[in-house]
Formats: C-alpha cells, structure tokens, sequence
C-alpha cells in the first residue's frame, strides 16, 4: 500500500529487440508493397491529366472557332508557353500546343494564342511521351474540322505514352496509355483499350526512361 503523500510509479516498459525487429519487418512489407501502386497511380494520374488537357485544348479550339465565326487552329508546338521562341512544330513527337485564331496551322507573327500548353516534360523520371499522326488541327467556324489545305479533315489519333508502352498488362483490356481519337468531325475523345490504340498507324510509343 503505498505511503500517503507519495506517488506511485509504474516502471517504464520499452520496446523488446524481438518486438523492434517484427515492428521494422512489417513496416518494410507494407512499403514494399505500396510503393509500387504508388508509383503506378502517379504514371496513370500524370498520363491522365495530360491527356485531359490536350482533349479541352480540342473542344477549345471547336468552341472557339464557332463563337469567333473564323478558324481555329490547335498545334502541335515546341516552347508552347514562351512567347519569343514558341513555333507550331510537324514533329510526330512533341512535349506542348498552342489553341491560335488561324487557318493555316501556324501562329501569326505577333499573335497571342488563345491558349497554351507545356505538359509534357521529357526529362522527367516518369517520362511521357505524345504522338500524333498529324501536327495540326483546324476546326471552320462550322465547328467542323477540315484539313489544312481544305476539306473534310480525316479521322487522327494521338499516343500519350509512357515506359509502360501500348501493351495492356496480363489479364487486363487497358493500356497504361492514353490514346485521343479524333473523328472526321472533329469530335474528340479518350480510350484506353490496348487493342484500339495499337492499331492506329503512325502513332507507336517512343517514350523512354524510368
């Protein structure tokens, strides 16, 4: 019974070595198995977000040409977001567009774009990389896609890939790419199935990196 006016103290109880190395062991397992889903939901969310931005570019373009009543060009562009060196580019691969009021697939000389857009960063770990079998999209102010030259525009297609490529994982339909498919209306959209876009000509993955 303890003495009146005296505290009673417990004795401090630490970890055992037993219990440290079950606690470490189990705390690397999970580790070990969520870094890889972690590592595989920031590709998938990076691959995503890019291929968002590139489909609102397009509906841009399309809304734009119709409440302007003139055309609307979306192009594929180098140093998109830098106003003294950004040029359109014909290039298959390319890391940013540019949404411009003009028919001719090029930015007027002193123009501001309507928008602009640098997504795609090719030294990063987790490098992604766009191709398209086309460099340009014009939209009359129909809202209707026409080619460069004039006419009714061709379906087109864009590969946003990363190291992962086309090829859809065993047991699943989805590629771990993006694939933007323009229709000869000019109506965009994405999809993810393997087999869809690995049957676009013109458009195979040429990322590289980690």
């Amino acid at each position: 019974m303890p003495v009146a006016g005296t505290v009673e103290r417990g004795r401090a109880r630490g970890f055992t070595l037993f219990e440290l190395v079950v606690t470490l062991s189990i705390a690397a397992l999970i580790l070990g198995i969520g870094a890889p889903s972690f590592t595989e939901f920031r590709r998938n969310a990076r691959l995503t977000g890019i291929a968002n931005d590139f489909l609102s570019a397009a509906e841009l373009a399309r809304t734009e040409a119709v409440k302007r009543q003139k055309k609307v060009s979306l192009c594929a562009a180098t140093n998109a977001e830098d106003a003294d060196t950004r040029r359109c580019t014909t290039q298959p691969v390319f890391n940013g567009w540019m949404v411009f009021e003009a028919g001719n697939c090029d930015l007027p000389a002193g123009a501001a774009p309507i928008r602009t857009h640098a997504a795609i960063d090719p030294s990063d770990a987790t490098a992604v990389s766009a191709n398209a079998d086309m460099s340009c999209l014009t939209y009359g102010s129909n809202g209707f896609a026409i080619e460069p030259g004039g006419g009714q525009a061709q379906p087109h297609h864009i590969t946003i890939c990363d190291v992962r490529g086309v090829a859809a994982p065993s047991g699943s339909t989805e590629s771990p790419a993006r694939g933007v498919s323009v229709d000869a209306s000019g109506h965009a959209s994405i999809t993810r199935v393997a087999t869809t876009i690995s049957s676009w000509p013109g458009v195979t993955c040429s990322a590289t990196g980690g």
